[in-house]
């Protein structure tokens, strides 16, 4: 998890003069995960798949109806042509 407090985190990332939100501290595991990644690792749950996110850069794209339309891994660029060719299919 990351280390801090939310007002920490948001201190932090202020040096870096981010253009986009950043959202709040989540846990992803146990008991206290947040309900998204309660749902996303059960198939029976989601209707589409597994998906345990290995990182927090890891990118799961939405379709219209709320289901899962594809994964990409934290290596893969969210302005690549992979991401944005999934995006305008």
């Amino acid at each position: 998890m990351e280390p801090g407090s939310n007002e920490e985190i948001q201190q932090f990332m202020q040096q870096y003069q981010l253009s986009f939100p950043v959202a709040a501290r989540q846990d992803v595991v146990g008991d206290e995960a947040h309900p998204l990644y309660q749902w996303l690792p059960h198939q029976q749950q989601n209707g589409v798949m597994d998906v345990l996110p290995r990182w927090n850069f890891t990118k799961i794209l939405f379709g219209k109806t709320g289901l899962i339309e594809k994964v990409f891994n934290p290596l893969v660029s969210p302005l690549g042509h992979r991401v944005k060719d999934a995006v305008e299919e």
